[in-house]
């Protein structure tokens, strides 16, 4: 069973093979162990249970930050075995998304499905050209891709197109920016806007907030303001 995406990380690395769903060499092998009941994902705490090993699988990060189990010498990532417990397996043309930016937040609230263009608009939307200059600064200074990557919630991918000025190139002038935040933040709704305040005032960081609604984080700060 296939499900729609709601909006916008993960690229298409595996062999994708050509029945009914189009779908990934390891989702087959993934529906078959839940279906023959070797393996009990847990929805509500992101982890899986092994019905031959009586313990929840290890899991082990990857350079990309997503978590994956190794079973008979095949390795599989969490979110895709916990999105097809509960769902099925998607179609190839959708990506499984952690909603909060937290590849390691494997519960399935925390997953959604969109698709490929969504996810890469989504990847670097909350970030500004002076988040791209710190970032360029930070690598010249000896910090990893990868751990840009998960300090500002982006792919490896945004970062080495930022530290190469294959994006951000320019700085756009701070009055027209801060215009399109002004406009965008009239046209959400009074009630998602009384919850982004609610969620600024509990703690939660404005990178976290512009990438769950998918606004920017100058947006998020003339929310938070008033100033629309």
């Amino acid at each position: 069973m296939t499900q729609n995406p709601t909006h916008s990380s993960e690229t298409q690395e595996n062999t994708i093979l050509p029945t009914e769903h189009y779908c990934r060499k390891n989702d087959a092998e993934i529906q078959r162990r839940i279906d023959r009941g070797i393996w009990r994902p847990s929805l509500d705490t992101g982890h899986i249970y092994s019905t031959v090993k009586k313990a929840n699988l290890k899991e082990s990060p990857k350079r990309n930050g997503y978590l994956t189990v190794t079973d008979h010498k095949q390795i599989f990532r969490v979110h895709r075995i916990i999105w097809i417990a509960a769902h099925g397996i998607p179609d190839a043309e959708y990506q499984i998304d952690h909603i909060n930016g937290n590849k390691e937040d494997n519960r399935l609230q925390n997953l959604q499905l969109i698709t490929g263009h969504d996810n890469t608009a989504r990847s670097s939307l909350a970030l500004t050209f002076a988040d791209a200059e710190e970032i360029r600064k930070l690598h010249k200074e000896g910090y990893s891709r990868r751990t840009l990557a998960e300090q500002y919630g982006v792919s490896e991918t945004t970062i080495r197109r930022i530290v190469t000025y294959q994006r951000y190139k320019t700085n756009p002038p701070r009055e027209q920016n801060l215009e399109r935040a002004k406009e965008e933040a009239s046209q959400i709704n009074p009630d998602i806007q009384s919850r982004i305040r609610k969620e600024a005032s509990n703690g939660t960081s404005l990178l976290q907030i512009a990438r769950r609604y998918n606004i920017t984080m100058t947006t998020v700060r003339c929310i938070i303001r008033g100033d629309i």
